[in-house]
This record gives structure tokens, C-alpha cells and sequence, in this order.
């Protein structure tokens, strides 16, 4: 009986796997032990086992949920964010350490909805609705005019959802959009729909939001830009009435069934769903209605201007509906200047600056929509603002949190891009067609617009000429500034990616990064990224590892590790995508092949040669003019353009892009539509593709690169302003070999570093009889004393000695001619040298440490 017993106790605790219990069992484990049923039943158990190879974790975690008197439960509360890669040295690693679960012990990311639930759906105990959900989760997951199905249902809301499709959705008043049509439209004038929300800081920010089943209405949105309509007047006109689950889910049955519904072709995809709608081709109107197979909208100008007969220019007539490449909701942040630094640092002459800031308030925020419409002809790329009249309605939230921010000296970086243009032809035709599209058409991407710039450039037009002057090294002030702008933009992705995936292995959405860049507008622009953490309140890491590994190595070895990381990436980028290029024109010229020895139609034979004479001739009038275009651009310019129409594709798709690749056409030209890998988070849109260049940011990096291998030298007049400020800096240590000194560095600049604690070793000449040196002997007069009340000081003479070196930190070592003397660094004709790399430094440092050696102490 007893053995029995005791083998039910051991079947019990081998289904223990709560870390609460397992701390509470250890905990009462030399009691438990005592009772020999139980000690009977523990021994060779897995929770047994479990215990002894977690020992220390279990104590360390007991330890620490006692020293911050919380529960196992509160504590493991805390990990709000599962399965997050680790790496060493991570902030996070210590709670992972210690509890065995990977995240961030954090109070909270990003601003967390009080409720978030959907219309109709109450059931939460069965369906489990009720989550805590971020504004950033619901506006990625779920953007403004989205349709979406909850992630649980029950089984009647399933069969529903499976007839209706993405039947929810959450609004804001589009801006420009009157209000009484708004109250027509949604039956609410509030800006966020069916919630709550607070205006503060110039946003609102929302508690509460439900998602509005629109199975039994239809809202028809009609805007100056685009006319939406969510729903289906013909579905809300049946079940509108109807409250029971079970019986709006049979007339839905009998509906889909019905003879008019099967009337239509389309009607298999008839789901109401926002990436399967019909469209207008002029970008006037969507619709998710699956009987929509003429146009709904009667007030739309195009339509009123007898332009389009509501059937013209609507899919619906030709029978298709189009799938949607992406809704995006745009986003933007404001970062106020306040704040406590907590640590900065420069390389020589601030070419880069880093620094790092505790409670700066961070704005972010989501102000539209955008929606990717590459089917559309005129209007590809549609931009729905929130707001009223006078202001944009900015969805968000505002926290104090940590930033750092890395910026770049103005004129280094002119003159860096300057020397990369200068150097690379195909960098400044990429950058001269972005330069005229960002110009000519901004991140709108119309079509016709898009068309008419093309063809202004093959006939050498205007914007021919601008492309010309740029290719031929005649650069405007305006495409200078441009070229800083894509520069910062592009390195604010690579350096997020470093610091966020290669650094700490973290996901994106823990950090809020921006970019400025000097427009020349105003005379405090500067070029620098800025990135906050994305807590609610307090800190979560993030700027905390990157300022301990600054700290440790230096911001020169730092900057290092990241163009390494960067260079490297952006050549294997270009590499697999030239073979990705290959690989498709090597399997485009068989599909070829191929396809005109099976195709039977006359036809569709024609109609392939059609998009292959098309496609030459736009081919040899690029080169003519010396132009590349992407596949992506070339494909819509043909279509546009009229060289090619939908009619001549059908059933060709494919083949035009074997047509593309067998004409060479890449599918990326510097970070075009289809190959961009920068854009990780960006709140521009398509608009990105403008304002991005992998090959400019390549070449930059480059530069940047050689100066932290090879260094800084300077042979001028006056080298103290690049010498100065590297010593001043100095936190640590300081180690001097100057010959001669002026009595002046020793009473300002030595003193002040001695009075904050910083090692200092300083290795000097003798005064020689022979020598009127009066300012020498004063500074080494001035040294006893600082001798005799600072500790941290040293100084050592050195006949004959003739060697200067000035080492800070360990991070940098400047060398050359110039004594530590105000003839020296501010008169004489001097050359210095700064190093910052490994090698250099550790060969300085011997060689210091050789002299420093030989010298005798200063009495």
C-alpha cells in the first residue's frame, strides 16, 4: 500500500513543470524529505533531476523575488516578451540567467490598450479576446480601414468569418473629410471609433478600442483622394435585422449559395477582404464588396466629370478583382530636446559623435495610411492623412525614455559623399534618377507623372539635362543635401539593424529610431540618427549595453565593428542578387525558348512577340541615354506608356518577366522596389525607395572605414584644434611624452583632468642650462605641485628625449611633431597623426611604457 502510494506521489511529481512550485518544493525540501513516503517517491523522479541540474538558478531566482518583494507569479509577469533570442552581455541576460526565461524584465513596451476587444464578440472567458495589446501591435497588425478576423473564435463566429472573410475593422477620420459625412459614414465623430482616447502632447492616445463588425453594415468612406467601401450593402440588407448568431450564419449560407451570387465570375473570392478588392484604375475608389462589379461610388469627380461611366475604369467590368501588396500605416516621432546626457563621446575633429541621454521625451505616433497599389495606373501609391481641417490626428503615445544618438560633422560628410560621387559613375546615375524622381513626383509615385519623367529622360529633355550635369561631376547645392539625406536615412536602418539584431539580438519594435539630416534651412541642422527605446517608463537596456561597450572599447573600435558588420553585409547583399540576376536570365532564355515551340494560339504568339519587341526597344533607348532602370519601373512605363496593356498580358504574366531577365533588366538597382533590405520599420512608405541608396551608404562606410584603420593627419598651423579636444576628453587616462610643456596645458588642461580622477602619466625633458625655456620650467614647477596633491598624477624626466605621443584612453594615440606647448599646437607648422586602431595602439602603448620606463621621477 505504501509502495502504491508512493508511486502516485511520483507519477504526480512528474507532471510539476510551474517554476513557482519547483521553487516552493526546493524551498521545503529538507522538511518534504523527512517524510519517507514522500523521500521514497522523490528520489529518481524527473522533478528530482530538474532540481539538482537548476539548483542555482532556483536559488538566485528565489533570491532575487525576495529582494524585490514579489511574488514567483509577479515576477514571471514581468517577461511580457517570449521566445527573444539572447546573446552575451545583453542587459536582458541576467534575468534569463536567473528565472530561465528569455526577455526583458520590463514594466511594460510601447503604450498597452486598457481593452481591446471586437463588436459582437463578447464571449471572452471562450474565446479569449481580452489580451493586452499595444497601439503598435493593433496599428501593425491592424491599420486604419483594415479588415481583419480575431485570432479566436468561436464556432459559429468561424463559419461566419470562413463565408464573410476579414470582417473587422477600426477607423479614424481621414483628413479633409467633412465632418458630417465622417458622422454619416462611422455614426460617431470621434477620431478613433468605438473607443477611448486622450488628447495629450498634441496626439491622442488611446485606452480603449473595439473593431467594428461591419457583417451587418456597410460604410462607404468618400474622401477627396479615395472613396472606400467596407462591407456589403447587399450581405447588411439581409442579416442587418438579425441578432442570432446561429441564423445570420444560415442566411449567409443561403445567400452564397443563391443564383445571383453565383452569377457573378468572381463571386468564389468573394470574401470581404481589403487585399482582394475591386479598384478604380485611376486610384479614385476600393472596394471589398464582392457585388461590386460596377463602380459604387456616384459622387466621385471622375466620374462626374463623365470621364469614367462608373464601369470604364472599374476592374469590375473585366472580371477580376486584384490582391493588395500592402497596407501601411505611416508613422513618424518627435524627440524633445530635454533629458539628462549621460555620456558622450567623439572621434577626432566629431567626424562621428555619439551620446546618450536618461528621460528625453519621445512622441510617437502614426498620422495616415498608405495603400500599395501597383495594379492602379495613376495612382499607385495612395496616402490617406488623418485629421481635420487644420491638423493631422496623430495616433500614439509619449514617453520619457533613454536615446542615444549618433551624428556626423557637416562638412566631413560633404565632403566624403563628394570624394564616393567623384569615384563612382554608377553611384552618381543612381542618385541623379532618385535625385529627379524625389524632384519630379515625391513619394506619390503617380504613374502618369512617373511615365512622362521616363520619357523626358529618353528623349534628353529637361530632366535629361540634370541627370547629364550630375553624371558629368556638375552637382547642384539641392542634390548635395539630398545625398546627405539618403546617406543618414539609410545608415539609421543598417546601424538599428547592428545595434538591435547583431549587438544585442532584439526585435525592432523595442527601439523608435529617426534620422535628421542639415537641409541647409536652418543653422542648427545636423546629420544624426537618433534612437529611444520604446519603454513606457524607465530603461530597458538598450543604450545602457551600447554605452558599457563604448565605454570598453572606445566609439573609433565601436564604429569599427559596425562598418565591418555593414560592409560586409550591403557586398553580400549585391552579390547574391547579381547572382539571383544570372540565375533568372539563364532560366528566362529556356523559358523562352521553350514557350515559342509550345504555344499554339497565333495569338498569344503575337502577343509574347509584342511584350519582347517592347521590351528591346525600351532596352536599347535606355543605353543610348545611359539609363538603368530597375524591372519594376520598366515594367510599369511599358504599361503606362501604352507600349503594352493588360489585354496583351493575359495569360502572359509570367513570360514578361522572363522577358525582363533575358534582357538584362535586374530585378535591384540600388535598393529599388523589389530588393530594398534597409527598410525595416520605416515609417516613409514606398517613398523610402527614393530616399535609400545601399550604395551610397557602401561607399561612405568605406571612407569612414579607412579613417579608423589609418587614422587622421594634419599638417597646418594651429593642430591643437584636432589635438586638444581628444585630450580633454580623456576619462581614464592620459599618458603624455612631450619634450617640452607650456606652463599653460599643465594650469588648465592637466589640472582639470587631475581633479576628475583621471590617471595621468606625463614624460618630459629636463630643463638644460643652456636653454632660456621659461614657460618649460614653469610648467614643471606647476607639475610638483600637482604632484604632491593629486595621486593620480606622475610625471617622469628623460634626457635627449624627442618623441610625442599623447595616448587617451587607451582608444586613441596622436603622434607627430608637435610639443604640448602653445607654439606647438596653435603657431608652428606641425604635423600630427591620430591612430585608432588595434594594432596602433597596442604599439604605442609599448612603446611608451618602453620610455616611461627609462625616465627618472620628477623631484
Amino acid at each position: 500500500m505504501e509502495s502504491e502510494f508512493s508511486e502516485q506521489i511520483k507519477q504526480k511529481l512528474e507532471e510539476i513543470t510551474d517554476i513557482e512550485v519547483i521553487s516552493k518544493i526546493f524551498k521545503e525540501l529538507p522538511e518534504l524529505l523527512k517524510d519517507e513516503i514522500y523521500k521514497l517517491a522523490f528520489e529518481g523522479s524527473l522533478l528530482a533531476r530538474r532540481i539538482s541540474e537548476n539548483k542555482e538558478k532556483i536559488e538566485k531566482y528565489l533570491e532575487l523575488s525576495k529582494k524585490l518583494e514579489m511574488t514567483p507569479d509577479e515576477l514571471i509577469d514581468l517577461l511580457i516578451i517570449p521566445d527573444l533570442p539572447v546573446r552575451t552581455g545583453v542587459g536582458k541576460k541576467f534575468v534569463e540567467g536567473v528565472v530561465g526565461f528569455k526577455g526583458l524584465g520590463i514594466e511594460t513596451i510601447d503604450h498597452h490598450l486598457e481593452e481591446f476587444n471586437y463588436e459582437n464578440i463578447s464571449d471572452y472567458s471562450e474565446e479569449r479576446l481580452r489580451e493586452e495589446v499595444s497601439i503598435t501591435t493593433i496599428m501593425y497588425r491592424i491599420p486604419p480601414y483594415m479588415l481583419t478576423i480575431p485570432d479566436r473564435l468561436a464556432e459559429v463566429d468561424k463559419k461566419i468569418s470562413d463565408i464573410v472573410g476579414s470582417r473587422f475593422i477600426w477607423l479614424i477620420r481621414p483628413k479633409g473629410l467633412e465632418k458630417n459625412k465622417w458622422t454619416r459614414a462611422t455614426r460617431s465623430t470621434k477620431p478613433i471609433v468605438r473607443g477611448e482616447a486622450q488628447f495629450i502632447n498634441g496626439i491622442w492616445i488611446p485606452s480603449k478600442i473595439t473593431l467594428i463588425d461591419i457583417i451587418d453594415k456597410c460604410i462607404i468612406i468618400e474622401t477627396p483622394w479615395l472613396n472606400l467601401k467596407l462591407g456589403s450593402e447587399k450581405i447588411s440588407r439581409k442579416i442587418g435585422n438579425l441578432t442570432n448568431k446561429t441564423v445570420i450564419l444560415s442566411e449567409l449560407m443561403r445567400l452564397k449559395n443563391c443564383e445571383e451570387a453565383n452569377a457573378y465570375k468572381t463571386i468564389q473570392r468573394w470574401g470581404l477582404r481589403f487585399d482582394y478588392v475591386y479598384f478604380c484604375y485611376w486610384g479614385r475608389g476600393l472596394s471589398t464588396d464582392p457585388f461590386d462589379v460596377k463602380c459604387p461610388f456616384k459622387n466621385c469627380d471622375v466620374r462626374k466629370n463623365g470621364v469614367c461611366d462608373g464601369e470604364r475604369l472599374w476592374s469590375g467590368k473585366y472580371g477580376y478583382r486584384k490582391p493588395f501588396p500592402k497596407v501601411y500605416p505611416l508613422r513618424d516621432s518627435q524627440f524633445q530636446n530635454d533629458g539628462i546626457e549621460i555620456y558622450a563621446e567623439s572621434l577626432p575633429a566629431k567626424i562621428v559623435s555619439f551620446s546618450a541621454y536618461d528621460f528625453r521625451h519621445v512622441h510617437n505616433y502614426w498620422y495616415g495610411v498608405e495603400f500599395g497599389t501597383w495594379f492602379i495606373r495613376s495612382r499607385p501609391i495612395i496616402r490617406v492623412f488623418f485629421g481635420d481641417e487644420k491638423y493631422y490626428f496623430r495616433i500614439g503615445y509619449s514617453i520619457p525614455t533613454s536615446v542615444m544618438e549618433f551624428s556626423f560633422n557637416d562638412n566631413w560628410l560633404e565632403k566624403a559623399i563628394l570624394k564616393c560621387l567623384s569615384e563612382d559613375v554608377d553611384l552618381r546615375k543612381n542618385l541623379a534618377i532618385k535625385y529627379i524622381l524625389s524632384k519630379s513626383i515625391g513619394r506619390s509615385f503617380e504613374y502618369g507623372k512617373l511615365a512622362e519623367l521616363i520619357e523626358n529622360l529618353l528623349n534628353k529633355g529637361e530632366n535629361y539635362e540634370t541627370y547629364q550635369r550630375i553624371r558629368d561631376m556638375k552637382f547642384e547645392r539641392d542634390f548635395i543635401i539630398f545625398c546627405k539625406q539618403v546617406f543618414v536615412h539609410s545608415f539609421k536602418h543598417i546601424l538599428s539593424q547592428f545595434i538591435l539584431k547583431d549587438l544585442l539580438g532584439v526585435e525592432f519594435n523595442f527601439v523608435i529610431p529617426k534620422y535628421y539630416y542639415n537641409s541647409g534651412r536652418y543653422p542648427n541642422n545636423v546629420n544624426k540618427v537618433s534612437i529611444a527605446e520604446n519603454a513606457k517608463n524607465g530603461r530597458i537596456g538598450i543604450v545602457d549595453t551600447v554605452i558599457k561597450k563604448i565605454e570598453e572599447i572606445g566609439l573609433a573600435q565601436f564604429l569599427m565593428e559596425f562598418c565591418n558588420f555593414a560592409v560586409d553585409y550591403l557586398k553580400q547583399h549585391t552579390e547574391e542578387f547579381n547572382k539571383i540576376d544570372e540565375s533568372r536570365r539563364i532560366e528566362a532564355q529556356k523559358s523562352l525558348e521553350i514557350a515559342k515551340t509550345m504555344i499554339n494560339e497565333e495569338d498569344k504568339l503575337q502577343r509574347l512577340e509584342r511584350i519582347e519587341k517592347a521590351v528591346k526597344t525600351l532596352k536599347e533607348r535606355l543605353d543610348e541615354v545611359e539609363l538603368e532602370l530597375d524591372s519594376t519601373l520598366v515594367r510599369l512605363y511599358l504599361l503606362i506608356k501604352g507600349d503594352l496593356d493588360d489585354r496583351t498580358l493575359i495569360d502572359l504574366e509570367d513570360y514578361f518577366d522572363d522577358v525582363l531577365d533575358y534582357y538584362g533588366f535586374h530585378i535591384c538597382v540600388d535598393g529599388c522596389n523589389a530588393c530594398v533590405r534597409l527598410e525595416r520599420e520605416c515609417g516613409e512608405g514606398s517613398g523610402q525607395i527614393i530616399t535609400t541608396s545601399k550604395l551610397l551608404l557602401l561607399r561612405v562606410l568605406e571612407v569612414l572605414k579607412h579613417i579608423l584603420e589609418h587614422g587622421i593627419k594634419l599638417s597646418d598651423r594651429n593642430v591643437g584644434r584636432l589635438v586638444e579636444p581628444l585630450l580633454a576628453s580623456a576619462k581614464n587616462k592620459l599618458w603624455i611624452s612631450s619634450p617640452y610643456i607650456s606652463d599653460y596645458y599643465v594650469k588648465d588642461l592637466i589640472k582639470n583632468l587631475a581633479e576628475r580622477g583621471v590617471e595621468i602619466k606625463i614624460l618630459t625633458a629636463p630643463v638644460a642650462e643652456a636653454e632660456e625655456n621659461e614657460y618649460h620650467q614653469k610648467a614643471l614647477e606647476e607639475l610638483k605641485e600637482l604632484i604632491k596633491n593629486f595621486k593620480n598624477v606622475k610625471v617622469k624626466i628623460l634626457e635627449d628625449l624627442h618623441a610625442k605621443i599623447y595616448i587617451i584612453d587607451e582608444k586613441y594615440v596622436v603622434i607627430g611633431s608637435a610639443n604640448l606647448t602653445l607654439r606647438g599646437m596653435k603657431y608652428n607648422i606641425e604635423h600630427v597623426e591620430v591612430k585608432m586602431n588595434k594594432n596602433s595602439l597596442t604599439e604605442f602603448k609599448r612603446v611608451f611604457e618602453e620610455i616611461w620606463n627609462k625616465g627618472t621621477n620628477l623631484a
